[in-house]
């Protein structure tokens, strides 16, 4: 199973898009993942944070099993900071860079592949960012340390200082 894993994550390489099955309701339904970054009531009397953390899942519109797989397990090694979320501090933005708004990112962050990107805001302005690379698809078959490693590289972005 695992070299099922590498061999997608090699066609993703290189064809720039893993499968030919997308599932174009998962980001559309109310409760989907793609609304876990959003904040609980959006006041806007309330000042901005100073920093914020964004986690971006960066896909293609045709996606499979394992790269929706990859971004649940991504959103759910992000559920134990509902606060930071609620704060405004962490955001979630699963991206479709097939779209021309998102185009931008493939160069912002040199992606070559579907992957997560830790980004640091400070005052609006990213100061910082990381591509998780490889790893997460390494881990895809362990959905415990896929999450614990997701939760531990935002921690080290929230924390930074």
């Amino acid at each position: 199973m695992r070299s099922c894993v590498h061999l997608a994550y090699v066609l993703t390489l290189a064809a720039g898009t893993l499968c030919a099955a997308a599932d174009p309701t998962v980001s559309g339904k109310p409760d989907s993942l793609a609304t876990l970054g959003a904040s609980a009531a959006a006041d806007s009397s309330a000042s901005p944070p100073e920093y914020r953390v964004v986690v971006y899942y960066f896909h293609r519109t045709m996606r499979c099993s394992s790269c929706l797989s990859l971004e649940a397990m991504t959103a759910k090694g992000l559920v134990r900071f509902s606060a930071e979320r609620e704060q405004g501090t962490l955001a979630w933005r699963p991206l479709n860079l097939d779209e021309p708004e998102n185009e931008h990112f493939v160069d912002d962050f040199d992606l070559s592949f579907n992957t997560v990107v830790i980004a640091r805001e400070e005052r609006g302005v990213q100061t910082s960012w990381k591509s998780l690379g490889e790893r997460p698809w390494d881990l895809l078959e362990d959905e415990d340390e896929l999450i614990a490693f997701v939760g531990r590289e935002v921690e080290s972005y929230l924390q930074a200082d």
